[in-house]
């Protein structure tokens, strides 16, 4: 990322106060020096993983919805059965046992 960015600006204000913790390495990773920002070609293997986790989660929730929604037609259906079922006038069903 360019120094001059203004998400790098947004970040440092984040993680700037941090680095002075006493325990920044282990609560935030932070090391003297604070963060840096690799050059994406160099980091292939954790763009790919990247990549991979947010198709995963994709496919999940797409996955979540789709049984969500067959869900709700099985609901809709049983209730059409239930009402196919039941007698359309109930007062012609009087003296009758079900």
């Amino acid at each position: 990322m360019d120094p001059g960015d203004p998400r790098r600006k947004e970040i440092g204000a984040v993680f700037g106060p941090a680095e002075g913790e006493p325990e920044a390495l282990l609560r935030y990773g932070l090391g003297k020096g604070g963060f840096a920002f690799k050059p994406k070609k160099n980091l292939a293997r954790l763009q790919a993983a990247d990549m991979f986790a947010w198709l995963e989660k994709h496919r999940a929730v797409q996955m979540q919805e789709a049984a969500v929604k067959m869900q709700q037609e099985q609901q809709g259906e049983e209730k059409m059965s239930v009402a196919a079922e039941s007698p359309g006038n109930f007062h012609h069903s009087e003296g009758r046992t079900f």
